[in-house]
């Protein structure tokens, strides 16, 4: 073993390394990993468009087709580990992982050449999408373990870094993405909205990082596969537990831990990794609770910024350019502390040790909590309603509506400490206003707050089994309806003839204004949701994001770092893929939890910092017990 150990070293230095520090193939992993980032950040959405488009599905269903997405992308990275760790080697994987990516691009190319509503055209697709899922799965434990071997064991220092620029590596990739694609979909050129362009110059970018792999191969090591430590470590933990049921006896002594009982057959070595592989999996455990309440973290900030005021210096900001920003703050922040703030807090006794990071990027994300929470409380207390003084409890107005040469009289009738949305509707000279009475929002239960606005010259009936209602000429807008968002909903109405009106997916919460606006030959609406955009700017909103950003780069990154270093040799990749499935475990969780947690935003908020709260503390006693147990097992301490 310590031949193998002292060869290895031997053998990395000897690559060949810039300014003698930080080897040449890790900023060759860097550069493959901006371009692949580059070329598919934008391209999974574009694929995912053509999906509904082929299939006349609705974009609603995008949550499902991401979680299928998911999980082709998780099933592939446990399977194609555990192959890369027994038989294939790390090197090997990637470049297959590389060439499984291109042929998936090769063949959505492909497909643009063919008729669109054919048969093979969405095989095509839909091969084209399972290849990428699954190059993507085989790629990134590879990616992250390759880019480890690099450094020798005292280099610590430089490989978590390697790992810090990992990542940033990849938001690096989206924001040139972000910024790139709208500028092709710009461009005149022989495809309609240059999507084929995009897709070709994916498959230049996948052909150049294949090559350059291929090429540059002697600078990268790649060290000695341990065959068989997957089976062998299953088979160690089999007959511990078949010995231990033929010695159950009272009469027989006791051992220290259960898998002691494999001794007979196996090397104290070879029992203290599987003590390990457990030890690591016990410690993998809360993680997907932690995803699941970042993965509600990002949505809870999405939702909030959507009743924030977006406009700034002129300009009206969308969620991607404030996340492309936002991203940029990150990458400068996150390079000057590695280069500046840590070497400064090492040379006065400080060291950022692998825990501590987790446990401060964990702080943050709550921290970002705490600040969404009270952002969500001031948000409630702002009122953006136009106050008008009655002299009565109810009190008659003169709404006068003027277009062109018309002027048009109505008279409205308002109730004191009520709320009301006046609506236009019409067209040319024919046209009318309609006040409507706004209810407080009850929707909080999980409920969609649904109103229906009938702009037809008939009436239109809504048979529910809870209660039918008529709109006519004279009462245009239905009661509040309540309606359950765990699925697409349909109404069933009658005019002259009997139609089904479809509601589709509602965000549970949500308030939403349906207008009916023909019926013949079929029933045609529009689907408002409503909105109330307060007085609050929307860079109130940016610290939490840093804030935010900076503790899941945190997390990530230790994550990283933790899991490639304390991984037995030989099952580095599995263990890094076992992690990378917490995330996506965390992304079903997060899906089932939008369904069972029906509660005001302010009160779900609250519930869910509490529980990261109680997931720090739950993580930071596991952390401990890890620790000690790992120090009785090494006889030192590792951390």
């Amino acid at each position: 073993m310590e031949a193998i150990e002292a060869q290895k070293e031997e053998q990395l230095l000897k690559i060949k390394k810039f300014r003698n520090k930080f080897p040449v193939s890790g900023i060759i992993l860097l550069i493959i990993k901006w371009l692949d980032n580059t070329s598919f950040s934008e391209l999974y959405g574009l694929l995912k468009k053509n999906f509904f488009s082929h299939f006349n599905f609705s974009t609603e269903y995008g949550n499902s087709l991401d979680l299928m997405f998911h999980c082709c992308l998780t099933s592939m990275a446990l399977i194609s580990s555990i192959i890369t760790d027994s038989c294939l080697g790390k090197f090997n994987a990637l470049i297959l992982s590389q060439v499984l990516l291109l042929t998936g691009y090769s063949i959505v190319i492909a497909r643009e050449f063919l008729p669109e509503d054919t048969f093979m055209s969405m095989f095509l697709l839909v091969t084209g999408l399972l290849l990428v899922a699954s190059s993507t799965g085989v790629k990134l434990p590879c990616f992250m373990c390759l880019a480890g071997d690099q450094f020798q064991e005292n280099q610590v220092k430089e490989r978590n870094m390697m790992f810090s620029f990992l990542f940033l590596s990849i938001s690096f990739g989206e924001i040139f993405a972000t910024f790139l694609v709208p500028l092709i979909k710009d461009l005149e050129c022989f495809s309609k909205n240059c999507y084929l362009v995009y897709l070709l110059a994916s498959t230049c970018i996948e052909i150049f990082c294949i090559v350059l792999l291929i090429v540059s191969k002697k600078l990268f090591f790649i060290a000695v596969l341990k065959r068989g430590k997957i089976l062998e470590i299953f088979k160690c933990i089999q007959f511990a537990l078949v010995n231990q049921l033929r010695h159950c006896a009272l009469k027989i002594p006791r051992r220290d831990h259960w898998l002691d009982w494999a001794l007979e057959k196996f090397s104290e070595e070879q029992i203290r990794d599987v003590k390990i592989f457990f030890l690591l999996l016990l410690f993998t455990i809360p993680f997907p609770f932690l995803w699941a309440l970042s993965k509600k973290q990002t949505n809870a900030n999405f939702f909030q910024a959507k009743k924030m005021n977006r406009s700034l210096a002129g300009f009206s900001w969308q969620n991607d350019e404030v996340q492309a920003y936002v991203s940029g703050c990150l990458i400068i922040i996150i390079t000057f502390s590695e280069i500046c703030v840590r070497p400064i807090a090492k040379r006065h006794g400080f060291s950022f040790t692998t825990m501590r990071k987790m446990l401060i990027g964990m702080l943050l994300i709550y921290i970002s909590m705490l600040i969404t929470l009270y952002l969500e409380l001031q948000i409630e207390k702002h009122e953006n309603y136009k106050k008008i003084h009655l002299d009565s409890e109810y009190q008659n107005f003169l709404n006068k509506l003027y277009s062109s040469k018309t002027l048009k009289k109505e008279n409205i009738l308002l109730k004191e400490k009520e709320k009301y949305t006046l609506v236009l509707y019409g067209r040319s000279r024919n046209f009318s206003s309609l006040l409507i009475h706004d209810e407080e929002n009850t929707s909080g239960n999980g409920l969609a707050d649904v109103k229906i606005v009938s702009a037809l010259d008939k009436n239109i009936t809504f048979l529910r089994a809870l209660g039918s209602f008529r709109l006519t000429e004279y009462n245009r807008v239905s009661p509040s309806l309540r309606i359950k968002t765990n699925r697409s909903r349909k109404l069933l109405c009658k005019t002259d003839v009997i139609y089904w009106f479809t509601l589709g997916l509602l965000d549970y919460g949500g308030n939403y204004m349906y207008v009916i606006i023909k019926d013949t030959p079929i029933l045609i609406s529009w689907k408002i949701q409503t909105i109330e955009i307060k007085n609050i700017s929307f860079v109130w909103q940016i610290p939490q994001l840093i804030i935010f950003e900076i503790g899941e780069f945190m997390v990530q990154v230790s994550c990283m770092q933790f899991y490639y270093a304390e991984a037995v040799e030989g099952m580095k990749v599995t263990m890094m893929a076992l992690w990378l499935n917490t995330i996506f475990t965390g992304f079903l969780i997060d899906t089932t939890m939008i369904y069972n947690f029906l509660l005001p935003s302010w009160i779900d908020q609250f519930i869910f910092s509490s529980i990261q709260l109680a997931l720090i503390i739950i993580i930071v006693i596991t952390a401990y017990y890890y620790q000690e147990t790992i120090i009785k097992l090494r006889r030192k301490p590792h951390f």
